[in-house]
């Protein structure tokens, strides 16, 4: 047990105890009082402790309503042939302890909250409860960013504003405009250099004589044209933020509220003015201290940019008394830096490679997170990490639940929602069984995970390579040390520059991360051609028709995918100079769609004059379908 653990559940234990003495106390002094023949009083002192009886069995029969530890993953298990401890992770089934969560957090070095895991898993459930606790134990006023429609978060307040139809005056600070527009359209200065650098001298020129938007596309209007007409660029995208709402002049922070980005219907304008709003609170915030819980929903909308107001209540939160609970898919999406900065980050299932890689950094008991029962949680940042990993379970319904034995038997018995692998021409199928001996020799195992890239025509996900070295028979216990060893196994292939590895945002759950692996060569085809096949499958799937689909990727001419009015071409960043690339999609007749694998790419991609002035567009997979249905407009 952590020392800091077994200090707050002491702390509970012993007010259980007081309670005890008080009330046996009161027993005594009624029994001495009916002795002395005071009837009266002996009886009402007699009613009090027996009603304290009664209140305290309960306290000590309910866990439903709060977060418990059911079970924890220990290093070492005990070998019970050689009574022996092995360095193998073990998960225990525990007691129920109820953990105090106002008291947990309470003692964190700050009280920023992150929470991550797959959809459906159990992280906005957990996020109301925290609500839920602030409200009822604290003062702090609940500010509640929601970003999808029909989301339950809407809810959690009376007071619900609808941003598209009263917006903030974004012209009252330009440099809050700027920073709020950086965030939105991932412009950084520090990373790419003369055209990000360009792109903000323009706008700022243009807000510096700007009072509402009417003026600054009549000025960015003024100014564009020539060659890469950075202006025009920018002026399409203003044109997307413009609103006709009545202007929102001030935040009331007294009360909690509900700001709704959900009705804009494109994430950069979601993410505008969320960062516009953020700026108006931190203004707030400096000038009166104020206890504000900023409750942000899909916040990798707004952590994966270092121009984020984010940043700063992260960095600055505990001196203007604010805390951000932020929640999202993936925990590998949102930078380190920004993750060091919450206390507390509770982690649920995932089964994203590149997220339990870098839990695995963290301590290799982390491996269990895979394995979760939905519901199941721990806390990367459990102090005592390194000794052992706790499981938390949020308890909600006292008549299913009422003892340890019934929570650990509902979650054996519950189906685990596993990644089912759609039948494509991505399949591997290794009919050779490993040895035995695979698992042990390091020259094996590097011969057979280059075994199954060789025979794909395609990149693999890591998990997929581990899943095709697996035996029929193994249990989970072999089947997560072969994981590990496949893992750790390329990590070295690419330190040796054998392989590549790079990671692709999954189509079918927007945010989730792959880490896919390939031999390294000069074009980085196998990727190429992962990325394209999924495009296509993607527009089949959606019954958009494709006039010709390019079955090479040798950098010849000709787009990858053509449709009636539009190209779609593939790019997994290999280009050194895209300044040719650019000058294609300007010569190009149709509108051309750019298809990234990840966010670093289209970051990279997105400040090609082609897209800043709206001749191309550069997406993620799980963005096609909706850029394809804007071109068909």
């Amino acid at each position: 047990m952590s020392s800091e653990l077994e200090k707050i559940y002491k702390e509970n234990k012993r007010g259980r105890y007081t309670y005890w003495v008080c009330s046996i106390a009161l027993l005594i002094f009624g029994a001495i009082l009916m002795l002395l023949h005071a009837w009266f009083v002996s009886i009402i002192l007699w009613g009090i402790s027996g009603l304290w009886f009664v209140i305290l069995f309960r306290s000590l029969k309910e866990i439903a309503g709060n977060i418990c530890q059911i079970a924890q993953v220990n290093p070492t298990r005990l070998n019970p042939e050689t009574k022996r401890h092995e360095n193998i992770a073990e998960r225990v089934s525990i007691m129920a302890l109820v953990l105090p969560i106002i008291e947990y957090l309470d003692k964190k070095f700050n009280s920023h909250v992150l929470i991550t895991g797959d959809s459906g898993i159990g992280k906005t459930t957990l996020m109301k409860f925290l609500i839920k606790m602030k409200k009822k134990f604290s003062k702090e006023t609940i500010v509640v960013f929601n970003f999808s429609p029909h989301d339950l978060y809407v809810k959690t307040s009376d007071s619900i504003i609808d941003v598209s139809k009263n917006a903030p005056d974004p012209f009252r600070d330009i440099g809050a405009f700027s920073s709020a527009y950086a965030t939105a359209y991932h412009i950084a200065p520090d990373k790419v250099g003369y055209m990000a650098r360009q792109i903000s001298s323009v706008l700022n020129n243009a807000l510096m004589r700007s009072k509402n938007f009417a003026d600054l596309i009549k000025n960015l209007d003024n100014v564009r044209g020539g060659k890469d007409d950075v202006a025009q660029g920018i002026l399409n995208q203003i044109r997307q933020l413009e609103t006709k709402s009545k202007t929102l002049t001030s935040l009331d922070l007294s009360k909690d509220v509900v700001y709704d980005f959900s009705k804009f219907t494109f994430t950069e304008g979601k993410v505008f003015w969320a960062e516009t709003i953020l700026n108006m609170i931190w203004n707030v915030a400096k000038e009166k201290k104020q206890s504000l819980i900023i409750i942000c929903d899909e916040a990798q909308h707004l952590v994966v940019m270092p121009t984020t107001k984010i940043n700063e209540f992260l960095k600055e939160g505990r001196r203007l008394g604010v805390s951000i609970y932020a929640s999202t898919q993936s925990y590998a999406m949102i930078d380190g830096g920004i993750r060091s900065n919450f206390a507390t980050k509770f982690v649920f299932r995932t089964d994203d490679d590149e997220a339990l890689n870098q839990l695995r950094a963290l301590g290799a008991n982390l491996e269990e997170v895979a394995h979760f029962a939905r519901g199941e949680f721990t806390d990367v940042g459990f102090p005592e990490l390194k000794k052992f990993v706790p499981i938390f379970y949020l308890v909600e319904n006292e008549k299913d639940f009422s003892n340890i034995e019934e929570i650990e038997s509902k979650i054996e018995n519950e189906e685990k929602i596993e990644w089912k692998e759609e039948t494509s021409s991505e399949e591997i199928i290794v009919n050779e069984e490993p040895d035995e001996a695979f698992v042990k020799e390091e020259e094996t195992l590097r011969n057979k995970i280059l075994g199954v890239l060789d025979k794909s025509d395609t990149s693999l996900a890591i998990s997929r390579v581990a899943k095709a070295l697996y035996k029929e028979s193994m249990e989970k216990d072999e089947q997560n040390k072969v994981k590990l060893l496949v893992n750790n196994e390329i990590n070295k292939l690419v330190k040796e520059d054998i392989l590549d590895k790079q990671s692709l945002i999954n189509e079918r759950k927007k945010g989730k991360k792959e880490s896919h692996v390939f031999r390294r060569n000069e074009n980085l085809s196998k990727f190429h051609v992962t990325l394209q096949n999924r495009s296509v499958k993607l527009l089949k799937a959606n019954n958009i028709t494709i006039l010709n689909e390019a079955t090479h990727h040798s950098g010849t001419q000709g787009v990858d995918i053509t449709l009636d009015f539009c190209d779609v071409e593939i790019e997994t960043g290999l280009k050194d100079s895209l300044g040719l690339f650019d000058k294609s999609l300007m010569e190009n007749t149709k509108p051309v769609i750019i298809v990234v694998p990840n966010y670093e790419q289209k970051e990279r991609y997105s400040y090609l004059p082609s897209v800043q002035n709206g001749k191309a567009k550069c997406v993620l997979l799980p963005e096609l379908i909706q850029a394809v249905k804007e071109f068909m407009k």
